[in-house]
């Protein structure tokens, strides 16, 4: 039983941590955000 909640653990572990490299990642992009979105959207053939 204790096996099992070694994956949960590390999925929370993973989405919190990708959600807060989200966070800071947009914060640090700020007003340039759009410019991104805009490029991405350029690259895709």
């Amino acid at each position: 039983m204790q096996l099992l909640r070694i994956p949960f653990f590390l999925l929370g572990l993973f989405l919190s941590a990708r959600s807060l490299l989200l966070t800071s990642i947009e914060e640090l992009v700020g007003g340039s955000k759009l410019h991104i979105s805009n490029l991405m959207i350029e690259s895709i053939p």
